[in-house]
C-alpha cells in the first residue's frame, strides 16, 4: 500500500488514506483506551478532570481516553477519515467528544484548557513553535500539556521516509519552550515499534514531556 507515496503527497493525505485501508490503523482493540501515559498525568495532577484539547487526534484513541477519565473533550484533527473514527470511535465506547476536523496549524483556541495533549503530531510539523505558543496560551493557570514527538537521536526509520519527517532536537525547540514551566522530561532511545501494521518493525527515539503552567499564585 505504502510502497508509491512520496512525502510530495502530503501527510493528511497519507493519513486518509491508512485511515481508510485499516479499522484501527493504531492500537488496537480491546485495551487501547486503557493505555499509559494519560494515566500519567492523573497521577501527577491529583485534580479533578476538567477541559481538555487533544491536538492531532488521529483515530481518537487519547481524547477517548481523556472522555472516559471524565474530561469535557474538543479533538482536532486533519483526516477527514480521522475525524470521523474519532467521533464514531467516541459513540462506541460510550462517551462524548467534540471533534473538529481541520489541519492543526490552522486551529487557533478560542478557550482555555486544563489540559493539551499533542501525541504524535509536532514530528510531522515544521514550524513546531507556532503550534506550541498556542498550546500555551491556550492552557489555563495550573494547566497542563503533554507533548510527545520524535528526537533526532536515532536517524529516521527508512519506512517512515515516504512523508515528510520533522525530528527535534532533545534539547531543541519543543524543550526549551517548557523551560519556565514545572516539568518531566522523558528521551527514549531505541524504542522498538510495532503499533501500525504497514510498516515493518522499526526504532525510534522520542521526547515525552508533562508540564504545569504556573498558575502564578507563588512568586
Amino acid at each position: 500500500m505504502t510502497d508509491s507515496w512520496t512525502p510530495e503527497k502530503g501527510i493528511i493525505e497519507f493519513f486518509d488514506k491508512v485511515y481508510s485501508q485499516y479499522e484501527h490503523y493504531w492500537q488496537r482493540p480491546p485495551n487501547h483506551y486503557s493505555k499509559p501515559w494519560v494515566m500519567l498525568l492523573e497521577a501527577l495532577s491529583n485534580r479533578q478532570p476538567g477541559l481538555a484539547l487533544d491536538l492531532g487526534s488521529g483515530e481518537g484513541i487519547d481524547a477517548i481516553r481523556l472522555a472516559r477519565l471524565g474530561y469535557q473533550v474538543d479533538a482536532v484533527e486533519g483526516s477527514a477519515v480521522g475525524a470521523e473514527k474519532t467521533e464514531r470511535f467516541a459513540r462506541e465506547a460510550g462517551v462524548r467528544v467534540n471533534v473538529m476536523h481541520m489541519d492543526a496549524q490552522d486551529f487557533q483556541p478560542s478557550r482555555q484548557y486544563d489540559l493539551i495533549i499533542c501525541n504524535g503530531l509536532l514530528h510531522y510539523v515544521e514550524n513546531k513553535a507556532l503550534i506550541l505558543q498556542r498550546m500555551q496560551q491556550a492552557t489555563k493557570p495550573g494547566g497542563y500539556n503533554m507533548v510527545f514527538l520524535f528526537s533526532n537521536y536515532n536517524p529516521v526509520p527508512e519506512c517512515h521516509r515516504i512523508i515528510n519527517v520533522y525530528c527535534d532536537k532533545e534539547d531543541g525547540i519543543t524543550s526549551s519552550f517548557y523551560r519556565d514551566w514545572q516539568h518531566t522530561l522523558f528521551l527514549e532511545h531505541n524504542k522498538q515499534d510495532h503499533a501500525h501494521t504497514d510498516f515493518p518493525p522499526h526504532q525510534h527515539s522520542m521526547i515525552k514531556i508533562v508540564a504545569k503552567k504556573s498558575d502564578g499564585l507563588h512568586l
